[in-house]
Order: structure tokens, then C-alpha cells, then sequence
């Protein structure tokens, strides 16, 4: 669960994301306020406000490695920062053949040029 602690700051507790601070902008958590499964709409909250463009994921990484730590999954990353987290099968699908999810962590930070935006330090509004 989470606990807000103004209006654009939320800390996420350490059942839910490990105890990582993530400020997420009040217009984010008013965007997901009715969608469902929450919890999935919430961890996009979560993801959208934390800024990383290219070459500096540094802090969605820490973010991942400590999600799926707490879940007792095991993770490895490559010396470019590649991620991988892995999570066993379940059921019948303990001996089923391995899938592989890809996604980029990182974002490609374009935008118009009358944008102030500053996809360094600023999250994205949902």
C-alpha cells in the first residue's frame, strides 16, 4: 500500500515497491483512479513517473531489481545494463518451455520544440 504525503508525493511502502520513493504527480494517480486491475495501473504509475531517458535508467533499474527482489525472483544484469528477472513457473506450466517478455526500460525523449519538458528530472503525465 501507499501513503500520500502531499498532493505530488507518494512513498511507495516496502510491500508494494520496496520502499523506493517515487513522486507521482497528482494528475497520474488521478488518471488511474478507476481502472482496473488497479494494481497493474498503478505500478504504470509508478513506471510513468520515473524519469529515464536513454543512458540514464539508473533509477527504473533500482526500481526493478528491488520489485523483484521482494517477489524472491532472481535477476541479472549485463555490464550495458540489460536486465533480466526471472520468475518460475506455476502449476502446469513448472516444466512448461520458458517465455521471454522484452520491453525497454529506457525512453526516447523527443518532443516539440515549445516543450519545456525535462525528461531528466520530470515524470511523464498520464
Amino acid at each position: 500500500s501507499s501513503r500520500s504525503l502531499s498532493s505530488s508525493t507518494v512513498v511507495v511502502s516496502p510491500a508494494t515497491a520496496e520502499g523506493i520513493v517515487v513522486n507521482i504527480p497528482p494528475e497520474n494517480l488521478e488518471a488511474i483512479q478507476n481502472l482496473e486491475p488497479q494494481n497493474l495501473w498503478s505500478q504504470f504509475a509508478i513506471l510513468s513517473s520515473i524519469p529515464r531517458p536513454s543512458k540514464q535508467e539508473g533509477a527504473v533499474l533500482s526500481y526493478i531489481k528491488a520489485f523483484a527482489e521482494k517477489r524472491n525472483l532472481t535477476w541479472k544484469q549485463d555490464a550495458v545494463g540489460n536486465l533480466v528477472v526471472f520468475h518460475p513457473g506455476s502449476g502446469s506450466g513448472k516444466s512448461a518451455p520458458a517465455v521471454v517478455i522484452q520491453g525497454h526500460l529506457d525512453m526516447v525523449t523527443e518532443k516539440n520544440s515549445d516543450s519545456s519538458h525535462n525528461f531528466e528530472t520530470e515524470p511523464i503525465l498520464m
